[in-house]
């Protein structure tokens, strides 16, 4: 909870095998911040660490638990309840600034103010003190060190999450946000499969319909070609027909023409007994 924390900050930190998310609180006495930009923020974090926390860690300065560490708890009380000192942990950074004096941050708590005490009294006694020029490797211990007062914090706690109104309201959102996505997700992937089976059914009927023009088109062949086979028989057998007509016709005509010759013959004949008969009766 510094000062110099405008903007809520969050990361993900792996501590010897324990995966932690870290989330850094703008500073509720950041004189340039509006209250309401302060509680923007504060929902802000609420929502990265939803649906609860496992422990709260005020940052301060060592030396004098100043009106601004104080008003930050009270703040901090306001905003999530007493309750939440059930999960404080204090953090006592700049500690080389005493031991440089020769002091300890031993000495120190038990010379602090009440104010300070009281605060270690709600936290169980519960705090870190943190040298900001010490070497990697000691600040790696205190890191960890960190880690197991949280797990053991964790016990305490029963496994159970730091939860209040703020929470539940965000939960409540972020569950109806959830659960609105889903069903627009749904939603979406209905229209999806509707669009995909109008696509398929269509894709079946051009197929169908394809499948018949082209069905369509050799019947009209077919039919075609069996119309023409048709017209060349029909011109074939007519040609045949004419022919046989002809050839009777002609067969009359011959048959005519003989019975007229016969005849012709017949009457000679005839003429020729009866002028005989004739000279024969003159002599």
């Amino acid at each position: 909870m510094h000062a110099v924390t405008h903007e809520v900050q969050y990361g993900k930190v792996e501590i010897e095998g324990k995966r932690l998310m870290v989330v850094n609180s703008p500073g509720f006495c950041d004189l340039a911040m509006k209250e309401e930009d302060i509680d923007r923020e504060l929902r802000r974090c609420v929502e990265c660490t939803s649906p609860g926390l496992h422990a709260f860690v005020l940052v301060t300065g060592i030396g004098r638990f100043t009106n601004d560490d104080h008003l930050v708890l009270q703040k901090c009380k306001e905003k999530f309840g007493d309750h939440m000192k059930e999960y404080l942990i204090v953090l006592f950074s700049r500690c080389d600034d005493i031991e440089r004096k020769g002091s300890s941050i031993e000495k120190f708590l038990s010379e602090g103010d009440d104010q300070l005490m009281n605060i270690l009294e709600k936290a169980k006694n519960r705090y870190i003190a943190l040298n900001d020029n010490a070497p990697e490797d000691q600040k790696q211990r205190k890191v960890v060190k960190l880690k197991y007062m949280i797990q053991r914090l964790m016990k305490e706690n029963k496994g159970k999450i730091f939860t209040n109104k703020m929470y539940q309201e965000v939960e409540e959102a972020y569950q109806k946000k959830k659960l609105a996505e889903e069903m627009k997700r749904k939603e979406k992937e209905e229209k999806r499969k509707h669009l995909q089976e109008i696509t398929r059914r269509e894709a079946a009927l051009n197929m169908e319909r394809e499948l018949f023009e082209k069905r369509k088109a050799e019947a009209e062949a077919a039919a075609i070609s069996h119309t023409k086979l048709l017209e060349k028989k029909y011109e074939k057998e007519k040609k045949e027909l004419e022919n046989k007509v002809r050839e009777c016709e002609e067969e009359i005509e011959r048959e005519k023409i003989g019975r007229i010759m016969i005849n012709l013959q017949d009457e000679y004949q005839r003429r020729i007994r009866s002028l005989k008969e004739s000279n024969d009766q003159i002599t």
